[in-house]
């Protein structure tokens, strides 16, 4: 079998035998899902965590704190003004904490940006570090993240939406890695019903597209985001 990529992934109970041979890092958004991660965790894991801003308002600082201090990689955080109702006070008190914590422990960071990109673009400014910009969609600005260095994962719809096809063919090859955002985040961008066995295949199928975006062979194209991966891990 060959080596699956998934720069973020959020995982089920039901997904973890088919993770044997895949290299992600895995999202934890609780104190929960972090006990489950740390108890299944599989060899080719990375866990990130950190609140995210749909559950902004609920999520006490005080249980995720230290598991921000266990974690390799801080996130997905952000801001959102399309899928999420949380108030945009509340998320960016959240957020900006967030990324202070992350900053001052020199942890990597993954980004949620929906409808926001503009804002957490000058947000970020202020925070250097290393951000890995998870499943970009917008039409605009998106030079202006390339050019602070970031790394991108496509999102599984890449075969399927315009701005989600042009990150691909447009970020730098050393910063592009790919990502599932779980079997329902495939599920969802590519209109699909599927099942955790499922996934290995929709996820090769998901390199082949981008490769394709990016006019190489998916066998070429995966060592490169096994390295991409690392450098973001490592920042090496």
């Amino acid at each position: 079998m060959k080596s699956i990529i998934d720069g973020h992934i959020h995982v089920t109970p039901a997904l973890v035998p088919h993770l044997r041979d895949a290299r992600c890092i895995a999202n934890a958004d609780s104190p929960e899902e972090y006990d489950f991660l740390t108890h299944t965790q599989l060899p080719g894991m990375v866990i990130s965590a950190g609140i995210h801003p749909w559950k902004a308002d609920c999520t006490s600082w005080d249980a995720m704190e230290p598991i921000l201090r266990q974690v390799s990689v801080i996130g997905e955080i952000g801001l959102d003004n399309v899928w999420c109702t949380v108030d945009l006070d509340v998320q960016r008190t959240v957020f900006e904490r967030q990324l202070a914590f992350a900053q001052q422990l020199g942890k990597p960071v993954i980004l949620h940006t929906k409808g926001m990109e503009r804002e957490i673009l000058d947000t970020i400014r202020r925070y250097p570090n290393r951000y890995l910009v998870h499943w970009y969609a917008c039409p605009h600005g998106l030079q202006d993240y390339i050019d602070l260095g970031f790394w991108f994962t496509v999102g599984p719809d890449a075969a399927l939406d315009r701005d989600v096809a042009h990150l691909a063919q447009t970020v730098p090859l050393d910063r592009l890695l790919i990502e599932s955002d779980g079997l329902d985040g495939i599920a969802w961008g590519q209109h699909v019903t599927l099942t955790p066995a499922d996934y290995p295949a929709a996820m090769e199928r998901h390199l082949h597209a981008v490769a394709a975006l990016r006019g190489l062979t998916a066998d070429a194209l995966r060592p490169v985001l096994m390295h991409n991966l690392d450098t973001f891990l490592l920042g090496i």
